[in-house]
């Protein structure tokens, strides 16, 4: 079972990679590291059968599962850990990324820069992971962006309160839109 889960996790690895690509590089797929990371700091448990688990309902689900959303959100911490973000900072990235990859959520610790992530990553607006687009081109373009606002965030936290401002009042004014449009 673990050698099924280091072939699973090393194929998501690199599909990250290539994602990645633009924020910097966060090297060739390595599971000793992954398990000693500060991202499965506490998430040692069922790491292994989720990962399979994952793989094993992939061709009913994709990654529209909690399994895939649990295993997405640790890997893409540790790559936005090997990019120099700080570990709740990174974790926070790996939410949101797999927020936005699988079209779950972490409803047992929901947080602003989740939330911002998405906004970030789909300015318009998108209700699902029905949305993501495999086209590197365009997903390494949006994760860059994303990458470098998580990145001013740890470099200045005040800098995320102003973001977060400016975009839960752009979200009441399209509530207010959505009302007159009534």
């Amino acid at each position: 079972m673990i050698e099924l889960a280091k072939e699973i996790l090393n194929i998501e690895w690199e599909i990250m990679r290539l994602y990645f690509d633009r924020c910097g590089e966060i090297g060739e797929f390595d599971f000793e590291e992954l398990l000693n990371s500060e991202a499965m700091r506490g998430e040692e448990e069922g790491f292994i059968a989720k990962t399979v688990a994952m793989y094993e309902n992939f061709p009913e689900n994709g990654y529209n599962s909690p399994d895939a959303f649990y295993i997405i959100v640790i890997m893409a911490s540790h790559a936005a850990g090997k990019l120099g973000l700080s570990r709740e900072i990174a974790l926070s990235f790996g939410k949101g990324y797999s927020f936005v990859r699988t079209g779950f959520i972490s409803y047992d610790s929901i947080e602003p820069k989740q939330f911002l992530f998405h906004k970030l990553f789909y300015p318009l607006g998108s209700v699902s992971s029905i949305a993501w687009d495999d086209d590197p081109s365009v997903l390494t373009q949006k994760i860059k962006k994303v990458f470098e606002r998580f990145r001013s965030w740890d470099e200045n936290p005040k800098s995320f309160e102003l973001d977060y401002l400016l975009y839960t009042k752009a979200d009441d004014t399209w509530k207010e839109w959505d009302k007159i449009c009534e």
